[in-house]
C-alpha cells in the first residue's frame, strides 16, 4: 500500500531498498531466510548506485566504493581537521584533499596527511581569530 499511494511512494522509494537489503535481520538482529514461511528478497536498486545489490554486504560494498561516499568521508574528515565546517571558499582544498584521496585508493593516511598541507589547515582565516 506504501508504494501505491503517491504521498507515500514519494519518501518510500527511496527508503525501501535499503531496508530490504536489511529484511534478513529480524527485529532483535538475527539472521532469517523466510518470514511466515516467504522466502525474504532482499535485492534492490539505488539511483546513485551504479547496479542493484542482492543483500546488505552488495549494499554497503556498493556504498563504500561510490565517489560520492569516498568524497563525503573526506569532508568530514576536513571539517574535523580544520574545526569548522567548510564553505565555498574552501573549494580548492576540497578539491585537493579529495584528489590526494582518490590517487592513494582512499588511503586514509594519505587523507590525513593531505589535510595538513592545505592553507586551510595551515592558516586562520579573518574570522577565526
Amino acid at each position: 500500500m506504501h508504494s501505491s499511494s503517491a504521498i507515500c511512494a514519494q519518501c518510500h522509494q527511496v527508503m525501501d531498498p535499503p531496508g530490504f537489503a536489511l529484511e534478513n535481520f529480524d527485529a532483535v538482529g538475527l539472521w532469517r531466510d523466510q518470514e511466515n514461511g516467504v522466502t525474504i528478497d532482499a535485492s534492490g536498486q539505488l539511483d546513485m548506485l551504479p547496479e542493484a545489490f542482492n543483500g546488505p554486504i552488495e549494499l554497503l560494498t556498493q556504498i563504500a566504493a561510490s565517489q560520492q561516499t569516498q568524497n563525503c568521508f573526506a569532508a568530514n574528515w576536513m571539517n574535523f581537521a580544520y574545526g569548522r565546517t567548510l564553505d565555498a571558499g574552501d573549494a580548492c582544498s576540497v578539491e585537493a584533499a579529495e584528489s590526494a584521496f582518490s590517487q592513494s585508493g582512499f588511503n586514509v593516511k594519505q587523507l590525513l596527511l593531505a589535510l595538513t598541507q592545505t592553507d586551510a589547515f595551515l592558516y586562520l582565516s579573518k574570522e577565526q581569530l
